[in-house]
C-alpha cells in the first residue's frame, strides 16, 4: 500500500514537471506562420502587406481557443488590427503605417557619446550594417529575428526588431568593456640598462 501511494506521487511530480518543461519549451515563432496555422485551421483568408507583419513573433495561441479568440490574442500581443470582411477574409492593418526602415543609436553608456563601426546583425540572414560616427544604423523590414549588436570595446546585446518599429530613432546603451592590463614585472632590473653585481654594486 506504501509503495503505491509512493509510486503515485512520483508519477504525479513527473508528469507536472513534464508540462512545466513543455510550457518552457515553447517558443515564438513568426506571426505569419502563425496566420497560415489559423487559416487552415478555420478556412480563412487573411491580407496584409508584408513589411507591417514581418517583424513580429509570438507563442502562437492555443489549439482550442475559436477564431475570434485567437484574433483578439494576437490583436493584443501585437497591436495589429484584424478587419472582418465576410466570414472567410480579414485584413490585417498596422495603425503605425511607420514608412522608414528600422533605424536605431547605439550609445556609450558611460560617456553618451555615439558608438561607431558597431556590427548590426539581423540573425540567421545575410543582412548586417555598421553604425556610423554617432552610432546610427539602418536595417530593412524583413525577418522578426533576433538582431544581435556586436563590438570589440563593448558588451554584446540582443534586441527586437519590433523595438524599431516606432516613429522616432531609440537609443541602446551599451556597457564598455573594462580590459586590465597585466601587472609588468621588473625583476632583473632596478631601472632600464642598470645591473646588480654579485657584490652589491651597480655597473
Amino acid at each position: 500500500m506504501f509503495r503505491n501511494r509512493t509510486f503515485n506521487s512520483v508519477f504525479c511530480i513527473l508528469i507536472s514537471l513534464f508540462y512545466s518543461y513543455a510550457q518552457v519549451e515553447k517558443q515564438a515563432i513568426p506571426l505569419k506562420e502563425i496566420l497560415a496555422q489559423i487559416s487552415k485551421q478555420h478556412d480563412v483568408k487573411f491580407n496584409y502587406i508584408e513589411d507591417e507583419i514581418i517583424l513580429f513573433a509570438l507563442i502562437p495561441p492555443k489549439k482550442e481557443l475559436n477564431l475570434e479568440q485567437k484574433l483578439n490574442y494576437l490583436s493584443s500581443e501585437t497591436k495589429l488590427t484584424f478587419h472582418k470582411i465576410s466570414s472567410k477574409y480579414y485584413t490585417i492593418s498596422n495603425d503605425k503605417k511607420l514608412d522608414k526602415p528600422l533605424c536605431g543609436y547605439l550609445i556609450n553608456e558611460e560617456t553618451k557619446t555615439g558608438i561607431e563601426n558597431a556590427l548590426i546583425i539581423i540573425e540567421n540572414t545575410n543582412t548586417s550594417t555598421f553604425s556610423d560616427t554617432n552610432g546610427y544604423f539602418e536595417l530593412p523590414k524583413i525577418s522578426s529575428n533576433t538582431i544581435k549588436i556586436e563590438h570589440q570595446g563593448f558588451e554584446n546585446i540582443e534586441i527586437n526588431p519590433e523595438d524599431l518599429y516606432v516613429i522616432n530613432c531609440p537609443n541602446f546603451y551599451l556597457k564598455p568593456i573594462i580590459q586590465t592590463l597585466e601587472e609588468v614585472k621588473t625583476g632583473l632590473y632596478l631601472t632600464t640598462g642598470i645591473f646588480k653585481k654579485n657584490d652589491g654594486s651597480n655597473y
